[in-house]
């Protein structure tokens, strides 16, 4: 049995952004996106994972959940092992803090975690693990989807340490795919215990190994990723610099002579701008006057007509035109 519930911050995941959890009564959160048995046992936030039953004690055994802002908090309170019921009720909790920090917390722990194993094949788990699922044709042209699951981390704590008041604390470390820049994935060295590559098709830093794996696959980036050099950046040189630099304060100081100007006409300013406008208006106006003085209409000229003059020797005649002319 699950339940969804919203995250009142987004709670950063081997790099993802978690913004929803499934609080599930064996003792995890799920944080997986599509519900699926196989999912739930690669996207896990486990404090105590195992077969319990929170139905076994109606009366007594809850699961809370609660926050404060930056710290979200569920516990499992007097629940029961289903198949060692008679061991007794767990209590114990897992919170998680916006920076991405999570604690295990335990106050009441009956007997030994390695004891309550078994039980319809359910194992004890304790710690954190993310995967991802991959999807395909079942086969060539067919409909089906065969989806194939992979866990790709896991951190998996001594199950002896689980005991009454004790608690465990984790800290977020840096993946892949948190780093936004080609320069800043190729050059982060042993800092990140992946192996880093930067995408330029999707403009993104992975191991190929994430949630994302689909996405990295289709664009061909397990191909491209075998380059770790990055494109050398536009460099600009000083001189360019410094000219667009004294462009932009020229601009500006202009602007702000014409806004000064235009205020306050009264001033040496004021008045030069006035002169300006109307020599440039007296001009344009000089020009359009002087563009319409003369017009030519072509439809007004005409071709003379050719006049034919019979010889009187009856020879070949002879054509003559006549022309007008204006004086």
């Amino acid at each position: 049995m699950q339940l969804l519930v919203d995250l009142p911050f987004v709670f950063p995941f081997y790099g993802h952004n978690l913004t929803a959890a499934y609080i599930a009564t064996g003792g995890f959160l799920y944080v997986g996106t599509i519900v699926h048995d196989f999912l739930t046992v690669t996207q896990y936030i486990a404090p105590l994972m195992g077969n319990f039953d929170s139905s076994l004690n109606d009366s007594t055994s809850t699961i809370k959940y609660g926050n404060n802002g930056t710290a979200f908090t569920v516990e499992w309170r007097n629940i029961h092992v289903n198949h060692l019921e008679e061991v007794g009720g767990f209590t114990f909790q897992t919170t998680l803090f916006n920076d991405g920090r999570i604690v295990f917390a335990y106050k009441n722990i009956p007997v030994s975690v390695d004891e309550i194993r078994g039980g319809n094949g359910h194992s004890v788990t304790v710690g954190l693990s993310d995967g991802f699922y991959t999807e395909e044709p079942a086969y060539e042209g067919s409909t089906l989807v065969r989806r194939t699951i992979y866990k790709y981390h896991e951190v998996s704590m001594e199950t002896d340490n689980v005991q009454d008041t004790s608690a465990f604390e984790f800290f977020k470390l840096p993946t892949c795919n948190q780093l936004l820049t080609c320069s800043e994935c190729v050059g982060q060295g042993p800092v990140i215990h992946f192996d880093c590559s930067w995408c330029g098709a999707i403009e993104r830093c992975s191991s190929g190994l994430d949630r994302h794996r689909d996405e990295w696959v289709d664009n061909q980036c397990d191909l491209e990723a075998i380059y770790t050099d990055c494109p050398a950046p536009l460099k600009i040189s000083a001189i360019a610099i410094l000219a667009i630099l004294l462009v932009s304060i020229l601009f500006m100081l202009m602007v702000g002579w014409l806004v000064y100007a235009y205020r306050f006409p009264n001033t040496a300013s004021g008045l030069y701008l006035i002169e300006a406008q109307s020599f440039m208006k007296g001009k344009f106006s000089r020009e359009e006057a002087n563009d319409s003085k003369y017009i030519v209409d072509p439809s007004s000229e005409t071709i003379p007509e050719p006049v034919v003059k019979a010889s009187n020797g009856g020879g070949p005649a002879v054509i003559t035109t006549t022309t007008s002319s204006e004086a």
